[in-house]
């Protein structure tokens, strides 16, 4: 997918932001019920991430390209909209577009 990514540095999570980056990540299903009690749960938790008043994540569509075959799908996403978390949060924009190599980097300057 395409966006800016950032190392949420207090809560240890990263946030994507509209950008024109390529960001990798991995895809993740899940059944639900007819009532979607899951991913209603899921939304809730993720809109008012860090037990805040104000919604802080969307979930969006975007476009997801896979790497092992170059197809394209759209899925939902989500996006961080609230911006003022990227600053209280001490945010570090991540040039790699993979967040878990982040982590794997910033843990091994440490050793």
């Amino acid at each position: 997918m395409y966006g800016k990514l950032y190392h949420l540095k207090i809560h240890n999570c990263p946030a994507i932001i509209d950008g024109k980056d390529k960001v990798y990540g991995q895809v993740i299903a899940f059944n639900d019920d007819a009532e979607y009690t899951l991913l209603k749960t899921i939304d809730n938790f993720e809109k008012y991430f860090f037990d805040r008043d104000k919604i802080i994540y969307e979930r969006k569509p975007v476009d997801v390209y896979y790497l092992d075959n170059n197809n394209k799908e759209r899925l939902s996403f989500y996006k961080l909209v609230n911006r003022d978390v990227l600053k209280s949060e001490n945010a570090e924009y991540i040039s790699s577009e993979n967040w878990e190599r982040y982590l794997k980097f910033q843990k091994n300057k440490m050793l």
